[in-house]
């Protein structure tokens, strides 16, 4: 018998890092001008070279580290000579998705759910981790959320044309 695997964490409530020590954010309290982060930790549909479903994990952890080893959390570029913003209002964590290692339709339709839910709002969803299975769900929901973006905005721009 085989046991069910989750591996969500509630936005909100997700203990220990986030990315580059931003703030947790429900995808629901997105805006538009942020990067939704989307954590997708499964290996599930790989046969061999396990363990990418640590990898949100590994990213925070490794990123919130570099964040405490600078001053103010921002950091300097000797390229351009400029300092870089923390992230603090523009770069949100929004917890993982939903892995069901047992029903693919439920596991796609959580990560869709959630890339939708940032690109309605018109945000921009960076999705952490994964095997190469999670890009079709991704993809299935930032298509989706295009599409409840582009026809929430009014059509002001064929009034104005003279």
């Amino acid at each position: 018998m085989t046991a069910t695997i989750t591996t969500f964490h509630p936005p909100l409530s997700q203990p220990g890092f986030r990315l580059f020590d931003g703030p947790l954010c429900d995808v629901a309290d997105v805006s538009a001008d942020q990067i939704g982060v989307v954590g997708m930790p499964s290996d599930w549909t790989h046969s061999s070279r396990l363990g990418t479903r640590f990898g949100p994990e590994a990213l925070r952890k490794a990123t919130t580290l570099l964040q405490s080893m600078r001053p103010q959390g921002a950091s300097f570029d000797p390229d351009t000579s400029r300092r870089t913003v923390p992230a603090t209002h523009w770069l949100v964590d929004c917890g993982d998705a939903e892995i069901t290692a047992q029903d693919v339709d439920a596991t796609t339709q959580a990560i869709a759910a959630m890339t939708e839910g940032l690109t309605a709002a018109g945000a921009i969803p960076l999705a952490l981790g994964g095997d190469h299975y999670n890009s079709f769900p991704a993809c299935l929901g930032y298509s989706r959320g295009l599409a409840k973006d582009l026809w929430s905005r009014p059509f002001w721009h064929l009034s104005t044309r003279a």
